[in-house]
């Protein structure tokens, strides 16, 4: 009894460190995208920044062109020049013609006269200074503080039972038992399996008030602690993260296409997709949201939609499932194919539980 419970008490620890090292996970990669908008969004404004103080001072000036009248192009500031010559010389031809008139003549002593009477103040431009480029730092988010130890140590590696060989220079719960003769032909207990408790989504971004992890459309492969992605047929190789829908779509959950772009195919022939996850072997809840909630999706076939090679959609638009299943080859598989396969072609959703 003291066995099986020192087991139980382990795989609890197993559970947990496969717990931490989701959120840690998580935390790591919304650091990484915080980092990388951040550089992206001051590489923008800098590059904006240039260009437009580039053409409004090729607007404003200082202008390239000689001081020559006419030389000033779409300069303003030799516009403004020119503009304020044109006004003195028009303002002073009127008031010689009024002293012509008056006296039938004009001479020097009326052209100065003339000139001190002249402002051309309502010609001058204000020209607005070119404001202080503002300081745009990239923040260094770092690692998930005291998540090391988690994420260098994935639960698997405590998965040998505590009694049996602790790791390290841990303590074992408890020394080997001595087994009485009645009981030497019985089999030792097995440890209960590690609680799985795994929540996805496949949307561009996490849905309002959800947990869980959000899955970025690559191959099957490692996270941190689990193993998890895509694959055409088997084949791991492959990137569907160019499918992935905000929650605008899947009844504000997101989406992602089983493959968005039609290349899983031979020939005319479309592939099964399939999304995978590693767990041990055993019986789990299972809870998989294929549809889609708006119009196109409804009305399109669903039919080919599978869990664990069993066909679980009728054809008749969007899908939910609940259902127990069975896994034997340690990886829990869902199927899809092609946007335009006329067949099962999109997930929201994947919750895995025992």
């Amino acid at each position: 009894a003291k066995i099986a419970e020192c087991a139980y008490l382990q795989e609890a620890v197993n559970a947990k460190v496969h717990e931490t090292n989701e959120f840690a996970e998580q935390f790591n990669e919304a650091a990484r995208k915080t980092e990388e908008n951040c550089r992206t969004a001051c590489a923008e404004y800098k590059e904006c920044r240039a260009k437009t103080v580039a053409a409004y001072l090729k607007v404003v000036g200082p202008c390239e062109a000689d001081n020559a009248y006419g030389s000033g192009g779409d300069c303003v500031k030799n516009r403004e020049t020119d503009r304020k010559s044109e006004w003195e010389a028009t303002q002073t031809i009127s008031c010689l013609l009024k002293h012509y008139c008056d006296g039938g003549h004009f001479d020097e002593k009326n052209v100065e006269e003339c000139k001190a009477t002249i402002d051309a103040y309502h010609l001058a431009v204000t020209y607005p200074k070119v404001p202080e480029e503002l300081p745009c730092e990239i923040p260094d988010c770092g690692a998930c503080p005291g998540c090391d130890e988690c994420l260098d140590r994935p639960y698997y590696q405590y998965e040998t039972p505590c009694y049996a060989t602790p790791l390290g220079e841990a303590p074992a719960c408890m020394e080997e038992p001595e087994c009485p003769e009645w009981c030497a032909e019985t089999a030792e207990p097995k440890p209960t399996a590690a609680p799985v408790h795994l929540t996805f989504f496949f949307g561009s971004a996490l849905p309002a008030g959800k947990k869980g992890i959000l899955d970025t459309g690559k191959g099957y492969s490692q996270h941190g602690a689990l193993t998890y992605g895509w694959n055409c047929d088997g084949d791991n190789k492959v990137d569907y993260s160019g499918g992935r829908r905000g929650t605008n779509r899947g009844g504000g959950l997101g989406l992602n296409h089983f493959d968005r772009s039609n290349t899983c195919r031979s020939g005319s022939e479309y592939l099964p997709v399939n999304f995978e996850v590693a767990v041990p072997n055993g019986e789990y809840k299972i809870h998989v949201n294929f549809g889609d909630e708006d119009v196109d999706s409804t009305q399109r076939m669903q039919a080919g939609c599978a869990l664990e090679g069993e066909g679980v959609c009728d054809g008749s638009g969007k899908c939910i499932v609940d259902k127990s299943v069975m896994v034997t080859d340690g990886r829990l598989t869902v199927t899809g194919y092609g946007h335009d396969s006329s067949k099962c072609h999109s997930i929201s959703e994947l919750r895995i539980s025992n």
